[in-house]
C-alpha cells in the first residue's frame, strides 16, 4: 500500500516546489531600492499591479508603483524592497 503511494507523493512534491510566487503582491508597501531610493526622497509606494516575466524570472517580474505624491513608476523586483527591509549603510 505504501508503495502504490510514493508516486503520487513525489509529483505532489514536484509541482509544490515549482509553484510561481511573486516577491510582492498588490497592497504591499514598498521602498525603491539603494540610489533609486535616494534619488526618490525614500518614499513608500504601494503595489498596484504585478506583471508576471513571460518565462517566470521572478527577478524580472514587473511592479507598477504609486506613491503619495501620485507618481507612478514600473519596475523591477530586484529594485525594491518591502517598507522596514532596508539596510542603511554605517548603521549598527
Amino acid at each position: 500500500m505504501l508503495s502504490q503511494l510514493m508516486p503520487v507523493a513525489r509529483s505532489l512534491t514536484f509541482n509544490r516546489r515549482f509553484e510561481y510566487m511573486p516577491h510582492f503582491a498588490i497592497g504591499d508597501l514598498v521602498e525603491l531600492n539603494g540610489l533609486l531610493g535616494e534619488l526618490h526622497g525614500g518614499a513608500p509606494g504601494k503595489v498596484v499591479s504585478v506583471f508576471q516575466h513571460k518565462n517566470g524570472i521572478s527577478a524580472l517580474d514587473e511592479y507598477e508603483i504609486v506613491f503619495e505624491d501620485s507618481t507612478k513608476l514600473r519596475l523591477w523586483s530586484f529594485q525594491l524592497t518591502h517598507v522596514g527591509n532596508t539596510k542603511k549603510l554605517g548603521a549598527g
